[in-house]
């Protein structure tokens, strides 16, 4: 199987109707990439936006 992520993996398991064994540094893969993404977005949404008002000041 190549699958892109735990959960693509995970999902293509579960529909074949296979067991799916979540482990620890599953769950903590999953709980990285959203953090992130929601860092990612709130640096270029927010701070940037914020950055630009301090330098024009």
């Amino acid at each position: 199987m190549h699958a892109k992520s735990f959960g693509e993996n995970n999902y293509r398991l579960y529909t074949d109707d296979l067991p799916v064994f979540v482990t620890a540094d599953s769950v903590l893969h999953a709980w990285h990439r959203s953090f992130d993404a929601f860092l990612s977005d709130l640096e270029t949404e927010f701070l940037a936006r914020k950055l630009e008002l301090v330098l024009r000041a």
